[in-house]
């Protein structure tokens, strides 16, 4: 992010204005065309306020905020970690609030986990050199659940990593019924812990969680005739 930290560190960054400029384009293509709109990766402060705003002139669009950017913030980044270089960058605390409350109000409709698998070398490098990414698949509810836990209810969490998503690609919503092929999860939303390299089923293990208490915890996954539960 383009900001004090950016300089502070003598880097190059990534200003707010790339993101507000190229949405504010597709919202008034959108308008134009009478289509809908999917924004994937809103960071930005700006960024809510013109999908509200796009949302209260009547036009189709939908969001969605990967997590990390709901749980860190670019003065996080003066450690030089590269696992935190992700796109879109990690931004100010006021484009986190703006985030959260997008997710409250409805602005945004989802949550991402931004996962991005990278071989380690890609990532094992000088701060400017290292690619851009983190995985996030295992980990994004507990990260979620930990940050959000006291700012939404657990019944909205959920709805924006499950029934969010299926609204906007207009997915039926799994039944829990007899007959019913199954797909659902089990998870504890109060169980503490920590995760280690040894925990993460992907072969990539660039991730800026490890060692980080995290809050909640799936359990098991049940989806048609395969179950797999955890065992850590």
């Amino acid at each position: 992010h383009e900001g004090v930290e950016s300089t502070l560190m003598g880097l190059p960054g990534i200003p707010a204005l790339s993101e507000e400029l190229m949405l504010y384009r597709d919202l008034r293509l959108t308008e134009y065309t009478g289509s809908r709109l999917f924004v994937s990766g809103v960071s930005t402060r700006g960024a809510v306020q013109l999908i509200r705003q796009a949302r209260s002139e009547g036009l189709e669009v939908f969001s969605a905020v990967p997590v990390l950017n709901l749980a860190f913030e670019a003065a996080e980044l003066t450690t030089f970690d590269s696992n935190l270089k992700v796109q879109p960058p990690l931004r100010t605390a006021e484009d986190r609030e703006a985030l959260i409350a997008g997710l409250l109000d409805g602005t945004v409709d989802c949550i991402l986990s931004g996962h991005l698998p990278l071989e380690e070398d890609l990532k094992m490098k000088e701060f400017p050199y290292a690619a851009f990414g983190a995985i996030g698949l295992e980990t994004a509810f507990a990260l979620a659940n930990t940050v959000l836990g006291e700012k939404l209810e657990l019944r909205l969490l959920i709805e924006k990593f499950s029934a969010g998503p299926r609204k906007i690609l207009g997915i039926p919503v799994p039944e829990i019924d007899a007959g019913v092929p199954a797909n659902f999860t089990i998870f504890d939303p109060e169980k503490a812990w920590q995760l280690t390299r040894s925990q993460i089923r992907s072969r990539s293990k660039n991730s800026p969680l490890f060692g980080k208490p995290l809050k909640g915890k799936v359990l098991a996954t049940f989806f048609g005739k395969e179950t797999h539960v955890n065992t850590d």
